[in-house]
């Protein structure tokens, strides 16, 4: 069986595929609850890694896009305008 992904990586799962901070209370429309089916189906996936070593794989590409975006980020340091246009 393999390992369940602990609720901190459920979280960057969720804020690298767009669902930073959401919850399926928070998706109300007109006061009526309203499920949120691509979310669904993210928490589905994320409970149901079967494969063997697709949590590991899974992790390693979180490491990668934090990565990623560590890099992004420190580039915007270096990133300078050499002149505006019209």
């Amino acid at each position: 069986m393999a390992d369940a992904l602990s609720e901190v990586e459920r979280e960057r799962v969720r804020y690298h595929t767009g669902y930073i901070e959401t919850s399926f209370a928070a998706s109300l429309q007109l006061g009526i609850p309203r499920p949120l089916q691509t979310i669904f189906l993210l928490e589905q996936a994320m409970t149901l890694l079967v494969a063997d070593g697709a949590v590991d794989r899974v992790r390693r590409i979180l490491c990668k896009l934090d990565q990623l975006e560590e890099m992004m980020f420190g580039a915007t340091k270096t990133l300078v305008a050499e002149s505006l246009g019209n």
